[in-house]
């Protein structure tokens, strides 16, 4: 899918390695996808990123938002953190900012760490 192909690339270029978790392939999963993402640069820090199964039936999109985590979520709930992405028609535009909120939580993960 041309946004997953698109943001692994855009993470990778700004300093993280993903690893990919793929779902339950069935219409029951809240999830279709999950990203372990670790920072090569520093500070370091992993997030997850959640790629939340579309809940309405017959859209051709696998999910409809990809949300954030400082933990692997356990359900839909704990995968919404921020930044997010949704799976609009403007997602594109979209892409730059969610990766720049993306490296910017590195950053005050860095800061919070500084004694």
């Amino acid at each position: 899918m041309r946004l997953q192909n698109d943001l692994l690339k855009a993470i990778e270029n700004s300093g993280w390695v993903v690893t990919r978790y793929q779902g339950e392939l069935n219409y029951l999963a809240w999830f279709h996808e999950i990203w372990v993402l670790e920072s090569l640069w520093s500070p370091q820090l992993t997030l997850f990123l959640t790629f939340l199964s579309d809940p309405i039936p017959g859209n051709p999109n696998p999910f409809w938002i990809v949300g954030t985590s400082f933990a692997r979520p356990e359900n839909a709930n704990e995968a919404l953190g921020e930044p997010s992405l949704r799976m609009s028609p403007h997602w594109i535009d979209d892409l730059p900012k969610f990766v720049t909120d993306l490296n910017a939580l590195r950053q005050s993960h860095g800061e919070q760490a500084t004694p």
